[in-house]
């Protein structure tokens, strides 16, 4: 009875590890958020954000470039425009890298100068 428990116990630990393997391969989906002070005028800060994301691939990493008006007096924002969005698929990508089109993407440089920043 022994050897069969044993060889029976053996046999679901061996289903349960080759069950889990893929699961173990996957990375976490990693987000990360960074925000660069741009600019300045009397009122409001302009900060360059950028969003990563891994979109839970080893390999793939989409960056967002976001310009964000954020209020001195009440430190909210005000707003945000896209400046880019780039995709970079790794060594093995066909592409390597994708520069994907946003709808009306911003300049900082002409927002900067539009504003007396």
């Amino acid at each position: 009875m022994t050897r069969c428990t044993r060889n029976w116990a053996t046999r679901l630990c061996a289903a349960a590890l080759i069950a889990a393997g893929p699961v173990w391969a996957t990375p976490p989906q990693v987000v990360t958020v960074e925000d660069a002070l741009f600019a300045r005028n009397a009122d409001t800060l302009f900060l360059l954000r950028t969003i990563t994301d891994n979109h839970r691939l080893h390999m793939v990493r989409q960056t967002d470039t976001l310009l964000i008006h954020r209020s001195l007096a009440g430190g909210d924002d005000r707003g945000f425009r896209g400046v880019a969005r780039v995709i970079d698929f790794g060594p093995d990508g066909a592409p390597r890298v994708e520069t994907l089109p946003l709808q009306d993407p911003a300049n900082p440089y002409d927002l900067f100068a539009a504003a007396d920043a």
